[in-house]
């Protein structure tokens, strides 16, 4: 008995010495990872990490300026909606498609406290840009890229010229996009540190942006990835879910009844709802039909992303002959499926209807820079030749783009299987993996969505930190290189390109406005002044649905309605009118002095 006791002892204790081993070295590889993941977090929060996010803040807000008191674009709307909730406590917008609550709430603060002026409120959504992109560079890190490589996709982000011009006005799709990167950043962060708490708050997060823009709700595939938190009190978790479910689309549904309900509204909403629906029964009648369409939208949405991160998509190409050499077994498939996207779309749009780059303009008038809404042009145009450049790169880069999209599919349900067939794999990297390529996914389709229905070039912003994200990830996992020399110098290029074009639209508004305000103070009454867009519906809303462009050929220059054209604002001479008062601004984009025109009518009568 005691022989075969010692025999027992002996084979027993390497049994326990390697299950000891065992046990210590998992907790040392817990160890590393915790190790790792809180270097990465720290290494992320040094002041001097998103010094160069700052330095571009700052020299725009020096370079370009906020001054002056006057709306942009449709800001209007959204400025008086600030303006009688801060004098009556009631909200009235009857021009808008977004019901821009919180968007309107942040201005009434900043008018609370500084008093109401155009320059308050686009400083409020200034700020709000800065913490926007600060929110996608923390969320950037929470994927486990370098600090380098956060800052050179935060300022990809940052330096669109697009959202750039953004900046400069009190539209609601900057204070949007910002709250959805800080529900991306505490999403992100929740799942890495399994916290309900952040888990909560970026449910508040998510409801915030939806108040702003009510498109935010598209994200709430990515509330999914809560599942990967590991708390004792189930309850509480499955309440944390319902919440994160709950809560946003109850906003959602409210403010969609707010819009169709309320008092004093046009039509535009009403319209846009009926364009949602009428895809959605376009797609399941003709399905082939409203597939191909789908195809050719997803291509035409594409350039746009594609030029948006132009940068990030050109360190793949620089790297494409390493990702053909190693991957291409694996992504075939995606490299075919996204030329054909491609040839479709570019048959469909450049060859049958004679289509080239920008396709959907609002803001990026590669021609004229920015949304003009006064007569002439204040930037010669782009020869066709340049223009079918444009176009070409816009293709390569969708095609790049779309690609890489059927990469992150790919990658997420690998991922999915394994964890699903053998319980292998972290919950966390698996939930942080969801979030980017879904958010990613859904957001670039419904860009394609939007094509279809009513698209300007701004609402393809909502798919632009995702996929950030998303490229950094996949860049990270087939170890390619984010920042690389050419990138940087097309970064730079864009930056200074967003910082000129911003700085031109800013200038010759002031000068407009200067104008107006002299016409105004002789005592010419606004019913006889063509003042473009913004001025015409400021001074009376009534003539938001008015068909009057007035006289031809005038009538066939404008899109927007008028009541008077005694006195024209324009960037060149018009037949039968003179010049009265000349306002000269100067442009960076051309580098040298313009002219904004006030023109009079000669006619007697």
């Amino acid at each position: 008995m005691k022989i075969s006791g010692l025999l027992l002892n002996k084979r027993s204790q390497p049994m326990e010495d390697a299950h000891e081993n065992s046990v210590e070295r998992s907790a040392a590889r817990s160890r590393a990872q915790r190790n790792v993941e809180s270097r990465v977090w720290t290494s992320g929060a040094r002041p001097g990490s998103a010094l160069l996010i700052s330095a571009y803040f700052l020299f725009i807000f020096l370079f370009v300026s906020l001054k002056g008191n006057f709306p942009l674009n449709d800001d209007w709307s959204y400025g008086e909606g600030v303006r009688g909730f801060v004098q009556t406590g009631r909200l009235i917008m009857p021009t808008v498609c977004a019901a821009g609550f919180t968007h309107i709430f942040l201005g009434a603060v900043g008018c609370k406290i500084f008093g109401f002026s155009y320059v308050v409120l686009r400083a409020v959504v200034f700020v709000w840009a800065i913490i926007g992109s600060f929110a996608l560079y923390g969320a950037l890190i929470q994927t486990g890229i370098r600090r380098g490589a956060a800052v050179f996709c935060s300022l990809v982000y940052a330096c669109n010229p697009i959202i750039v011009n953004l900046y400069f006005s009190f539209m609601s799709d900057v204070t949007a996009l910002s709250l959805v990167n800080i529900y991306l950043y505490l999403l992100l962060r929740a799942c890495r540190k399994n916290s309900v708490n952040l888990a909560l708050l970026s449910i508040v997060a998510l409801t915030l942006a939806v108040g702003a823009r009510q498109s935010a709700i598209i994200f709430l595939p990515c509330n999914l990835s809560l599942l990967a938190l590991k708390i004792d009190n189930r309850r509480l978790l499955s309440w944390v879910l319902i919440a994160s479910v709950a809560i946003p689309v109850l906003s959602y549904i409210g403010m969609d009844q707010w819009l169709i309900h309320r008092s004093f509204s046009v039509h535009d909403y009403i319209d846009v709802k009926e364009g949602h629906w009428q895809l959605v029964q376009n797609m399941l009648r003709l399905p082939v039909h409203g597939l191909h369409a789908f195809i050719v939208a997803m291509g035409e949405s594409a350039c746009y992303l594609g030029l948006f991160c132009l940068p990030v998509l050109l360190s793949i190409l620089l790297q494409g002959r390493k990702i053909l050499t190693k991957y291409a077994p694996y992504l075939w498939h995606w490299l075919l499926m996204a030329g054909c996207m491609v040839m479709i779309s570019a048959n469909q749009l450049v060859i049958a209807q004679s289509k080239l780059m920008p396709f959907n303009q609002n803001l990026l008038r590669l021609p004229m820079v920015c949304a003009l809404t006064i007569m002439g042009l204040n930037m010669p145009l782009l020869s066709g030749k340049t223009l079918r450049w444009i176009t070409m790169l816009s293709f390569v880069l969708a095609f790049v783009l779309l690609a890489a999209l059927g990469a992150m599919l790919q990658m997420l349900v690998v991922k999915l299987i394994k964890y699903i067939k053998a319980k292998t794999g972290s919950r966390r990297q698996l939930a942080i993996i969801w979030i980017c390529v879904v958010a990613a996914l859904i957001s670039t389709i419904f860009s394609a969505a939007e094509t279809i229905i009513r698209c300007t070039d701004r609402y393809y912003l909502i798919a632009l930190a995702p996929l950030l994200l998303s490229l950094a990830i996949v860049m990270r996992r087939l170890k390619l290189k984010i920042v690389q020399p050419p990138s940087v110098i097309a970064l730079l290029l864009i930056a200074i390109y967003s910082a000129c074009a911003a700085q031109d639209y800013l200038g010759w508004n002031r000068a407009r406005w200067t104008g107006l305000e002299r016409l105004e103070a002789r005592g010419i009454p606004s019913t006889q002044i063509d003042g473009g867009y913004e001025y015409n519906t400021l001074r009376d809303i009534k003539i938001y649905d008015s068909a009057n462009h007035g006289l031809p050929p005038r009538n066939a220059w404008r899109w927007w309605p008028v009541k008077g054209e005694n006195y024209i604002v324009s960037f060149s001479p018009i037949p039968d009118y003179k010049v009265v008062d000349r306002l000269p601004y100067w442009s960076a984009l051309g580098f040298k002095a313009r002219e904004v025109l006030i023109l009079q009518s000669e006619d007697k009568n």
